[in-house]
Formats: C-alpha cells, structure tokens, sequence
C-alpha cells in the first residue's frame, strides 16, 4: 500500500480499526514520501467485534 500512495495510484483508503491490545504493534504509514490529504467519506461500526470501518477518499 505504501508504494501505491507513493506513486499517487490510490483514489480511495479502506482502514478497519479492531480494538486489540497487541503492545507495539505495526505502523500502516511508516515510509509515505508525500503528504496526502484525506477526506473521510463513511465510518461503519461493528457491533458484534467492535471494529470499525473508515473510508477516505484521497483529495487531489
């Protein structure tokens, strides 16, 4: 995914948030070379799990 946004090739971000405790953890966006600036177009909750969706669209 990085390398897709580095090239700018990325129209729209899908990002599911689970609430788990893990310590550490691993970064989404840890060599992104250029700033996006993203609009947050839905957030859908999970009631069941407790996840929660968030879609954003890349602003050109």
């Amino acid at each position: 995914m990085q390398s897709l946004i580095n090239a700018i090739l990325l129209d729209e971000l899908r990002i599911i948030i689970h609430p788990v405790i893990l310590g550490s953890g691993k970064r989404y966006f840890d060599n992104i070379d250029t700033r996006q600036d993203l609009k947050l177009i839905e957030t859908k909750l999970y009631k069941t799990s407790g996840s929660m969706l968030m879609r954003y669209e890349i602003v050109k």
